[in-house]
């Protein structure tokens, strides 16, 4: 195994691994940690091919990366612009953060 595709696999257990905390409810779709994995996962499937190009991969992982900023700048945004009130008080931006 050389560096490529070490990098590969941390790109796909980046994928995986946050796609299976998201089904067990550990996370929330629209919070910074899954955007985050989607973008590093996108980031290291490049990285990863670049050896052995394969345009279709290419497309799909600049997509992916495309929508995981998109997500994780939506979700930062929100962190910074929402005081979220509850009964109990302000809910920190932790929530948000899952």
């Amino acid at each position: 195994m050389n560096i490529y595709d070490l990098i590969g696999m941390i790109g796909a257990v980046a994928f995986l691994g946050s796609y299976g905390i998201l089904q067990l409810g550990t996370i929330k779709s629209n919070g910074v940690m899954y955007s985050f994995c989607n973008l590093i996962g996108a980031v290291a499937i490049l990285i990863s091919i670049s050896q052995h190009l394969n345009f279709a991969v290419v497309f799909i992982q600049i997509v992916w990366g495309i929508l995981g900023t998109m997500g994780l700048l939506k979700a930062i945004l929100k962190i910074k612009s929402t005081a979220v009130f509850s009964a109990e008080g302000a809910t920190t931006s932790q929530e948000f953060i899952k």
